[in-house]
């Protein structure tokens, strides 16, 4: 019995869109630096903060444990109830 010749497929390649990086002004350059050097500023003030209260914070974090317990708890019972 003769066989039956395949038909060609023909697979067409997938081109990536070029991406074209747009030049940015100095207006926005400055307002990217001053975000940046606002947020280390925060950071730093934060740190400050914490090293300044460091027996209170502690006293806090004490108090939240049992809040981060029953959080756990309720995540581990939606995984198991969803599964």
């Amino acid at each position: 019995m003769p066989r039956k010749k395949k038909e060609e497929v023909k697979i067409e390649e997938f081109k990536v869109p070029e991406i074209t990086e747009e030049k940015k002004t100095f207006g926005q350059k400055a307002k990217k630096a001053g975000k940046i050097f606002f947020g280390i500023l925060l950071i730093l003030a934060g740190i400050f903060g914490v090293y300044l209260f460091l027996p209170e914070f502690i006293k806090v974090l004490e108090g939240l444990i049992g809040v981060f317990v029953i959080i756990i708890g309720l995540i581990l019972i939606a995984l198991g109830w969803l599964d």
